[in-house]
Order: C-alpha cells, then structure tokens, then sequence
C-alpha cells in the first residue's frame, strides 16, 4: 500500500506544484500591469471587479502550495499517513475547478455588470460576445 500511495502521491505534487507556479506567474503579470495602469490604478475596493479576481486567484495559489506541501511532506517525511489522500486530491483540485470560471478577467466582470474593456488594462482585442 505505501508504494502505491507514493507513485499516486508523486505525480499529485508535482502537479500542484507546477500549477501553483503557472498561477504566481499569471496573477504577477496581471497584479502589475494593473497595479501600473494610468487610467485606473488597481486598489483593493469591495466594488471592483479586480479585487474579487485576485481573491479568487490567490486562494487557487493557496490550495495548490497547501496540497503540494502535504504530498511533499508524505512523500519525504511520511507525515499524515492517516489522511485519505484520493479525498484530499479531490478537495484540492475541485477547489480549483469550482473557481476557474472566476479566474477569467472578461467573466469577472461581467459578473459584476461592468465591460470588461473598461476594467481591465487589455488583452482583449477582438474579443466579443
């Protein structure tokens, strides 16, 4: 069983752990740029759609370093031999697909009745609905 439970564990990690860097890269680039915008500077407001967004985005990061680190800490340490890891495995990359239609800047806001042109810095030429 603990073989097992490694070769399932490994491939988990490693999985978490390459989102959750694809994540810190997207929510950088998209953090700054908004950050630096002239327009519109970014400010975490309750009413903007951009602060919603890096909210979500964040707590996607957080379930993918949390599950990554438990994994890892399995694999190396044999810590939390006790878990049911197809259960965490499941809790942790649900969490990730229940919020990915809110990790689109365009639905975002929408969702909040806004155009998403006049939110967000760009990257959406030629995009309609």
């Amino acid at each position: 069983r603990k073989r097992l439970e490694q070769q399932g564990l490994l491939p988990l990690a490693v999985s978490a752990a390459v989102g959750a860097v694809v994540e810190v890269a997207g929510l950088l680039r998209n953090y700054s740029s908004e950050v630096r915008r002239p327009d519109s500077p970014f400010e975490w407001a309750h009413d903007d759609p951009r602060t919603f967004y890096f909210c979500v985005y964040l707590s996607a990061v957080a379930s993918n370093t949390c599950f990554g680190t438990a994994c890892t800490l399995r694999l190396v340490f044999g810590w939390m031999s006790s878990w049911r890891w197809e259960l965490a495995a499941v809790l942790a990359f649900g969490w990730g697909a229940a919020v990915l239609p809110f990790m689109s800047c365009w639905h975002v806001a929408l969702l909040f009745g806004m155009e998403p042109r006049s939110v967000w810095a760009g990257g959406f030429e030629g995009a309609d609905l």
